[in-house]
């Protein structure tokens, strides 16, 4: 039956017939068999031998990653205390009055210093900073440089250039420093 047009030209919609669906058939856990059931999930012998073998990995995996944790804290130990040399350095120089930097053998520490004119000695600038806040890292010797206004920078007891040790488990770096204020960090 044809609908025909309504007012403005408009076809009347006609009866509406749904297309037929077709049954899938899906089988059912009985139909289904024992080995095919067993894919779904796993045994605990499976859970176990992974389990194991994850903490093998970990196990041969560990010394490794501790390792490569140490040589960054010794990387990291280093040039701070380079940076801090030169930065001290530059203190002096910017303030116009001396400055210096006490490395410490026993507390694993820098306690910097400064002397403010019209005073005859140095005072402490703040508190002591450890060398590795880890407490990984050591230092060799008890070193403290001196620095001038004019850029200058002297050892303290020693004579220039200078150098000292930072250690860890990973290994040694030695810290220079000239008496112009260059500082090199070598392995």
């Amino acid at each position: 039956m044809v609908a025909e047009p309504i007012g403005g030209g408009l076809p009347q919609p006609g009866p509406v017939t749904l297309p037929t669906r077709r049954r899938e058939s899906f089988l059912s856990n009985r139909q289904i068999g024992h080995r095919a059931r067993a894919a779904f999930g796993f045994t605990c012998a499976e859970v176990m031998v992974v389990a194991f073998i994850m903490v093998v990995v970990s196990a041969i995996a560990l010394p490794f990653t501790q390792g490569v944790f140490y040589m960054y804290r010794l990387r990291a130990a280093a040039t701070n205390a380079a940076l801090t040399i030169q930065a001290t350095r530059y203190h002096a120089i910017m303030q116009s009055y001396p400055y210096q930097i006490a490395f410490s053998a026993t507390t694993n520490s820098y306690q910097i210093l400064s002397e403010v004119p019209p005073a005859n000695t140095f005072s402490n600038v703040g508190g002591a900073i450890p060398i590795d806040p880890g407490g990984v890292s050591t230092v060799n010797a008890t070193t403290t440089f001196q620095f001038s206004p004019g850029g200058t920078v002297t050892l303290v007891g020693g004579s220039m250039p200078a150098t000292f040790m930072i250690t860890n488990p990973s290994g040694t770096k030695t810290i220079t420093v000239s008496s112009v204020g260059d500082v090199t960090v070598t392995p």
